[in-house]
């Protein structure tokens, strides 16, 4: 009880050594302003090549993706009719794959169509992934 009461009094002093009107601080952009004047060519070559740059790997994604669905599509065309799914997981079919990266699948496997089906339906819950 006494390191409450002790507390209580420390909280009081603080509070009211707090001044009665808020504090008002003039924001200069004058340093900013000097930077942008001084560096204005060198920040618009920046962005251009950042927005190339962007494109580029807008236009990659897009050819990955292609050619990804290509080899899924031929994957599931030779295994569709052995009751047999093709899932994709990992990086090329969440958007983070790179140059080198490769396409992971998992095979469901199952006799039954049933069981087939209910793993599929728990799996594709629990990862999260493109099918």
């Amino acid at each position: 009880m006494k390191s409450l009461c002790s507390l209580h009094h420390y909280c009081r002093r603080a509070a009211s050594s707090l001044p009665s009107t808020p504090l008002i601080y003039d924001v200069s952009y004058q340093f900013s302003n000097e930077f942008v004047a001084k560096h204005r060519e060198q920040l618009s070559q920046w962005n251009s090549s950042l927005l190339k740059a962007q494109e580029r790997r807008i236009q990659l994604g897009r050819k990955n993706r292609l050619i990804t669905d290509r080899y899924l599509s031929k994957l599931r065309n030779v295994l569709a009719n052995q009751k047999r799914s093709v899932v994709p997981i990992g990086s090329s079919v969440n958007g983070l794959n790179g140059k080198n990266s490769d396409l992971d699948v998992v095979l469901v496997t199952d006799h039954s169509d049933s069981k087939r089906k209910d793993f599929d339906e728990k799996f594709r819950r629990n990862e999260h992934f493109r099918r």
